[in-house]
């Protein structure tokens, strides 16, 4: 079988998947989700019997390809609507959290699923999470969805329409600005784990506006909430309302 593997970048997960799909022998073309006009072309030159798209961000991608079965690859839950899933699932302090292997359509997010997984949330930073749990259950969720696929059952009928839980916005830094005078310890870990790879969570220290990766609770420190209390290397120890964080990485605003 001829699969496209449509990419909005070339990432973990598309890798892993990827390999996956070498692995089974499957003949995979790999082409980046720049434009209307270059996808297009791909398909047309490649001819694929599938279209597997991670994480697929572009409303217009499918427009005029609607003759290819596509397969967006989603680290989400089923239901969950929107580009920041992962994001706002740490955010949220979800304990659970999964992916969804779901046909695409004309809107964003609400095709039929074919598979999906759920697994424990680990109290880590998004890229970590994305690399790991995310890429592991999607490629697992994804080669079950391509069987079924192959065989002609069709999507499973437990999950054969979405149960829409509500679109949500791609996250903005508002959404992960620190207020350091109300937000306690796990607040603000999960705030900076939301950001970290990317884009970091903007904020003011001392008197310098930074981004800043890499948080952990530092238990046994204290001190006014939002102050420099100590430097370990390249690690710098915040105060917060409760306790204390270390920032691992910080870089200026403009960088």
């Amino acid at each position: 079988m001829r699969i496209l593997l449509l990419c909005s970048s070339f990432d973990s997960l598309s890798q892993q998947i990827l390999v996956a799909l070498d692995e089974r022998d499957y003949e995979v073309s790999v082409e980046l989700d720049i434009n209307d006009a270059n996808t297009a072309d791909a398909v047309l030159r490649f001819q694929p019997d599938l279209i597997v798209a991670p994480n697929l961000r572009r409303r217009s991608t499918m427009s005029g390809l609607s003759n290819v079965t596509c397969f967006v690859v989603r680290s989400g839950t089923v239901g969950d609507r929107g580009p920041s899933p992962l994001d706002w699932a740490i955010l949220s302090g979800h304990s659970t959290w999964g992916v969804t292997i779901h046909q695409a359509t004309d809107e964003l997010d609400a095709g039929t699923v074919w598979a999906s997984r759920e697994f424990d949330m680990r109290a880590a930073t998004k890229a970590s999470i994305y690399r790991q749990e995310v890429a592991h259950h999607a490629v697992d969720a994804l080669i079950e969805a391509i069987g079924r696929f192959q065989s002609g059952r069709g999507a499973p009928l437990a999950e054969s329409r979405h149960v829409d839980v509500g679109w949500r916005d791609a996250t903005r830094q508002k959404d992960r600005a620190i207020d350091w005078d109300r937000d306690d310890t796990g607040t603000v870990l999960r705030k900076i784990r939301s950001g970290d790879g990317s884009p970091g969570v903007l904020t003011e220290l001392g008197d310098r506006r930074i981004r800043l990766y890499d948080a952990r609770e530092a238990p046994g420190h204290q001190g006014e909430p939002g102050e420099l209390l100590a430097v370990s290397g390249a690690a710098v120890l915040v105060g917060t309302r409760d306790n204390a964080v270390w920032i691992g990485h910080a870089m200026d605003r403009a960088s």
